[in-house]
This record gives structure tokens, sequence and C-alpha cells, in this order.
């Protein structure tokens, strides 16, 4: 799939901008509008999460100055930014704050240090206070929060790693001393095996924690447990309130993902190299989604990655470097969306099937060796956000497409968001009877301020997908017009495709168009749009007296 600037971000819009214009200008010109959040010179803001309404979570390393408090101790404390606020701080101890995550109503958890060991802690935006959850003898780190508030989070019990889990009530005393869901001589782990990488290699012996939920968001978990032999999947429904072990085999099974349906994927080794293992809700057995390019592949895919559409995101190894590859279950079909000559790695998937993800290629912005890109899963495309250098930058992506991460300068880091310009499309008329007679079907692109309508290949206009599927052959553009359709002072683009051309693939109900095109530049771009197909009308032959 090749990589362009230009990229649809979601149902019913359009992303626009020219070549290397991907910071947007102050009006919101362009791909993205970039916000650099932090620009605190030799301070490390890192770990960013992002929201569903765009708020940005990390953690950030706060220093004592000449005039501070005797008792003050350099920490990481956690912040969060929004539009409305500005960055506000969540906690303010002597303790480190680590990893936090949010959910989707904005509650936070995070891991700290107390002096003695990790506990778990939680800021929910009604109470407006810091609370602790655990208060105990031993590691409770790593928490993950589902969209209900329900947690979980690895516990270290003396002896080895077990799972924790909180239901809250209205009733509870905190903070919870304790909370175990599995008790046992085995280790039992959440944190996902994404390593640290660096200079064209992974540095096993660095572990990154990949901030992935292993959480659905009606709470369901999944880990990976160690029986002595291999690593295995286990799982927890809170609902049937039913621990089960999903793997009982002589081989490894890591790093697994849960959703809300209760469909799993993990990476297996197969004997060979490791593959995608792939359980959804309601099957008798696990399956093989990896990429077989040659009928024998031997190459590993790892780091699955799970949304709540069923869609999974992984790495595949091609013998060279790193791609990444997308599996459909829409569609029941995997692909590779990545082909070059540069390592894609730190992959994140949204619920729309869109994927984030990391490419190393040093000497292509001098020294800004990682390009972050990002694929629109609504009309297969790819584009380029930007570029940076960073060390472990893994970015965040939300159900709106903002994308998050941290990023290098100098002596410290900066965290960044880029959240999508969408602007309208739709097709005219929106609503059309089944066998209507008329030849031209149109479609209006209301370009954002600031796009030139000129730098678009006209020609290259063409109807892509129906209802998400790709079209045998696209549907060509047959005439463009140039107005201020939306009367802002703007050129726009009003497009008409035979309607004979696509009839075949519009069946009666709510259909969804893909129109895809190129500025002469060569940069793609798509867009969405809704279609209603009204179903015959059958008349009723009169009776003769």
């Amino acid at each position: 799939m090749k990589k362009g600037l230009l990229l649809s971000l979601a149902a019913g819009s359009l992303l626009l901008g020219a070549a290397g214009n991907v910071r947007a200008d102050a009006a919101g010109v362009g791909l993205y509008t970039i916000t650099n959040i932090t620009a605190n010179d030799g301070v490390h803001d890192v770990q960013p999460v992002v929201g569903r309404d765009n708020e940005v979570v990390w953690q950030r390393e706060v220093t004592c100055g000449a005039d501070a408090a005797p008792d003050c101790v350099d920490n990481y404390e956690i912040f969060m930014y929004s539009a409305a606020t500005g960055s506000v701080r969540i906690t303010d101890n002597n303790m480190d704050d680590y990893y936090p995550e949010v959910n989707a109503r904005g509650v936070i958890v995070w891991m700290a240090d107390d002096g003695h060991d990790w506990e778990v802690w939680r800021y929910d935006p009604a109470v407006g206070v810091p609370e602790q959850i655990t208060d105990n003898e031993v590691d409770d780190k790593y928490p993950q929060i589902s969209a209900n508030g329900w947690m979980v989070w690895n516990t270290y019990d003396g002896n080895d790693w077990e799972i924790s889990y909180y239901i809250p009530a209205a009733d509870d005393v905190l903070p919870l001393t304790s909370s175990l869901l599995t008790d046992n001589d085995e280790d039992d782990f959440l944190t996902s095996g994404l390593m640290f990488y660096f200079n064209n290699q992974f540095d096993y012996s660095r572990p990154y924690k990949d901030n992935a939920p292993r959480m659905s968001a009606d709470g369901k978990i999944a880990w990976m447990a160690n029986d002595g032999h291999d690593w295995e999947i286990r799982a927890y429904d809170p609902a049937a309130g039913s621990l089960e072990q999903i793997t009982d085999n002589e081989v490894d099974d890591r790093y697994p993902q849960i959703n809300e349906a209760g469909t799993l994927t993990w990476e297996q080794f197969d004997g060979n190299d490791f593959a995608i293992s792939y359980l959804p809700a309601g099957a008798a057995a696990a399956r093989y989604i990896s990429i077989d390019e040659d009928g024998a592949n031997l190459e590993d895919d790892l780091h699955p990655k799970l949304n709540s559409q069923g869609d999974v995101a992984w790495m595949h190894y091609d013998g060279h470097d790193w791609e990444i590859a997308h599996y459909s279950a829409a569609l029941d079909t995997s692909e590779i969306i990545t082909d070059n000559e540069v390592d894609e790695i730190y992959h994140t998937i949204n619920d729309h099937g869109d994927i984030a993800w990391l490419a190393w290629a040093p000497g292509t912005y001098g020294d800004n060796p990682f390009i972050l890109y990002h694929y629109d899963n609504t009309i297969g495309e790819t584009a380029e956000v930007t570029h940076f250098m960073s060390y472990f930058p893994y970015p965040r992506l939300n159900a709106g497409n903002a994308v998050t991460w941290f990023w290098s300068q100098w002596q410290g880091y900066d965290i960044a968001v880029a959240t999508p310009n969408p602007v309208t499309m739709r097709v005219v008329p929106g609503r059309l009877r089944w066998r209507d007679h008329r030849r031209w079907l149109r479609v209006a692109l209301a370009l954002p301020p600031g796009v030139d309508a000129a730098g678009i290949d006209t020609a290259s206009l063409r109807i892509k997908r129906v209802d998400g599927v790709d079209l045998d052959t696209p549907v060509m553009v047959d005439r463009v017009i140039s107005a201020d359709l939306t009367m802002d002072g703007t050129t726009d683009l009003m497009a008409r495709f035979p309607l004979a051309d696509i009839r075949h693939a519009l069946r009666p109900g709510k259909r969804q168009l893909v129109v895809t095109g190129r500025f002469l530049d060569g940069t793609p771009f798509g867009a969405t749009a809704g279609l209603r197909i009204d179903r015959p009308r059958h008349r009723r032959k009169s009776r003769r007296h």
C-alpha cells in the first residue's frame, strides 16, 4: 500500500493537506493539526495516552528548584491536557507516579512508588482528588481500567506475579488490602512483550511496557500464565464469574488481547516461528490469521492488537524488516498494509480498524529517524503524520483518530497530539430510487480553507468502495466543476460519476460510498458519504369488472 500524506479519518469526512504540510498552520489547514502540549527543555514528559474527548494524560518529571521545600523530592507526577483546560496537574506528592491510563469517562489510573513498593491510584473527575486503591506490602503495578470503571493490575505476592481485580461499589473502603483474582505458584502477567527498539534492532534486555489494554470495555481480562513449562493464555469474564484456561499445550502462547464480545488473539509459537492465533467469541477452537505469503510462512508475526470489532493489527517480519499487517473481522481477510525497506513498529488500533505506528527510517529526515503513520481502514490508505526523534514513543490512538506520542528534544521529551481536520462530503442527491433512470451520481467535496482545489488531479477521482468492499472496477469520474459550495470563500468540488457503472453495487437500503483521488504531486486522499437506495414500488394491477 503506497504511503501518502492525505487521509480520510472518519465516515462522512475528508482530510486534506499538501505534501510536506503535515504540520498544520494556526488555521488548522492540513491533514492534522499538531499541538505540542509541552515545551519543557530538559524535562521528561513521557507515556502519553489519549482519551475519548482528545484529552491527553501523561507523566512529567518534576524537579526541585533552589527554593524548594526541604522535603522536596525529584519525581514523576501525572498531568492532563484538554483544549478547554490546558495542562492540569493531577498529582502533587513526593512519589513517582508512572504509566497512566484513562477510560472513556476520563477516569485515570496509575502506579505510584510509596518508597516501599508500588501501589495503584485513581483519579475520577467527579471526585476531584486522587484516591489510593491499594495499600499493602507488595508491588501492585500496571493498572488498566475499563469503560465502566473496573480495574485490573499485576500484584507480586512475595513468590510470583498474580492478577488483581477490582469492581468499584458505593460502600467500598479504600485503600484495598487484597483483591487477588489468581493465587497460585506460577507467574500471571498482564504486561506485553513489546520490546525497546533502537538502531535497527529490538533490545530484549530492556522490556518496554506496552500500554495497549488487555482489558475490554466491559471488564473482561486476559493474561499469560507460566505453567512451569511454557506460557499459556487465561481469561476471566466477570459477568459469568468464570476463570477459563484458553490454551494448554507444549508451546508458548503469549501477550493476549480480549474484547467485549470475548474474542481473543495472541501470538503462538507454531513449531517454526510465532504466528497470530485468533479465537472468535463462541468458537470451539482458535485458528491462525497470520499472512502466509509463499505458502510456507517461516517468519515471525508478533504483538497482536485487538479492537472491539474483532479487527487485529500486528507486526509481520517479511525476511528483511518488520511490516504492519491487518485482519478485518467483517471481511475475514488479512493483508499486509506496508511494503518497504524500513522497520514498522509500535502499532496501535482503534475501534474503527484504523492503525497508527512508527517507522524506523534513519536518514529520511536527517536526525529524526521515526516517522509516524496512520492507516485509514475505511478507505484503505496510509498517511504520514509527522517525524521526530525518540527512543520509545509508543503512539496511542483514540476512536476519533486523535493520536498522541512523545518525542525527543534537547535533553528531554515533549508530548504532542495530532487531531484530524475533517471536512464534509455528501452525495447529491443523498437518496435514490431503485432502478433510478438518471444518468449521473454527483458527489460534493467541501474543502477546508487554505486547500486549493486546483491542486487536485480531478481525473484521479473515483468511487473505490461500497460498504467497505473494493469494487472490482473503480468507477471513474466523468466531470468535475469547481465552486464555492459552502459559501465560505473556499473553492470546493462537485464531481459526477456514471450511475450505470455503479448501479450493480447499490442494493436497497443505506449504503456507504468511498471516493478517492490524488493531488497533482501524487498525494492520495479519500472521503466517505452515505447514500440511501429506496426499494422498488410495485403497482397493483387493477381488477376488471
